[in-house]
């Protein structure tokens, strides 16, 4: 007996180490640049931390540094994004004062870094694209003329820069929805104005938004069957906010983004707020997403036609990649396209606000 404990003992202790090992092994095969991503990412997301100012410092002079010594490392656009954006995660209204220092603590750090005169052209692209995203957060919070003509004035600025294209479509593609939320017909107008633009990204996201612009000018009408053949139908929704959660079971980042979508959601009634998730893969996948959906408890209806991006829902509404979010207004009316995960609190917000 004493035997056989002693080498189930040894059995554990082994499945232990090797587990350790592929863990250290794993962390060894990381290039310089993701982990320091994963570190500011950690940094970011650490939900026990106090805000405080010292906060604040650290977690700009992270992002800034990661963007200095790595501006063409592929997770460039999860750092920017985060630093243009971090203000907005900042909603409790005690916190309005970091808020407004966060603005001060990023202003501080551009002011540092353009002085470097060993900046490469990379690092200046980069940070020219950060001004655009800044300019975006900031005519979302305010959109009034001045912010737009701001955010204008960066997008024109990172333009001309040598692999700009990087970041270009997606900037654009926030002017051209800011303005059409002022005005549909201006917004449709600058869209069509990037028919003729020289970036090919961007003349395909042009095409992509006036295809959405469509459906946007009348409520809108689909109807699905979901997975365990229960009939779904956006008619019958009205009244509600609805999001419509495009996913995939094979992404690298299904779980955290799942993870995102139900703390935005946790503040919200069924009443309130209702969810149409539809998967984008293949049907050769189908039991990685029976597996995905079971192991993670998905309770929101699942729509799967095995037809990937063709399928009606994803080609209808141009989506491109996973995880896009689309929120519906309480009328049918499809208000908020392609939402990334770390934004549908806020979109849920000015939403379910409006009476």
């Amino acid at each position: 007996m004493r035997a056989l404990q002693l080498v189930f003992a040894f059995a554990i202790l082994s499945l232990s180490g090797l587990s350790l090992w592929a863990q250290t092994t794993s962390e060894k095969d990381k290039s310089p640049a993701d982990l320091a991503a994963d570190e500011f990412v950690k940094f970011r997301d650490d939900k026990e931390a106090a805000v405080t100012a010292q906060r604040l410092q650290k977690l700009s002079a992270m992002g800034f540094d990661y963007l200095t010594k790595y501006p063409t490392h592929r997770r460039v656009s999860t750092v920017v994004n985060s630093l243009a954006s971090f203000g907005t995660t900042l909603r409790a209204k005690e916190l309005g004062p970091m808020r407004e220092y966060w603005g001060s603590v990023l202003a501080f750090e551009f002011a540092n870094r353009k002085g470097d005169a060993d900046m490469t052209v990379e690092t200046r692209m980069v940070l020219a694209s950060l001004e655009a995203a800044m300019a975006v957060s900031d005519a979302k919070e305010v959109l009034n003329k001045k912010n737009l003509f701001q955010l204008r004035t960066k997008i024109d600025a990172l333009a001309p820069m040598k692999g700009s294209s990087r970041f270009l479509d997606d900037h654009e593609r926030e002017f051209v929805l800011l303005v059409y939320e002022v005005n549909a017909e201006a917004g449709e107008a600058e869209a069509r104005k990037l028919l003729d633009h020289r970036d090919k990204k961007v003349v395909a996201m042009a095409r992509n938004e006036l295809k959405l612009m469509h459906e946007r000018k009348v409520p809108l009408d689909m109807s699905f069957t979901s997975l365990d053949n229960k009939p779904v139908d956006l008619a019958k929704l009205r009244g509600k906010v609805v999001v419509l959660y495009f996913w995939s079971a094979t992404s690298a980042t299904a779980e955290k983004d799942l993870d995102s979508m139900f703390k935005a959601l946790s503040d919200y009634r069924r009443n309130v707020v209702d969810v149409v998730t539809i998967n984008i893969d293949e049907e050769a996948q189908r039991t990685e997403v029976t597996k995905f959906i079971k192991e993670n408890r998905i309770k929101w209806p699942v729509v799967f036609d095995g037809k990937g991006k063709d399928g009606e829902a994803a080609s209808r509404l141009a989506v491109t990649s996973s995880p896009s979010i689309y929120v519906i207004d309480k009328q049918g009316m499809l208000k908020w396209t392609k939402v990334r995960t770390s934004q549908l609190a806020s979109a849920l917000k000015r939403e379910v606000a409006v009476p």
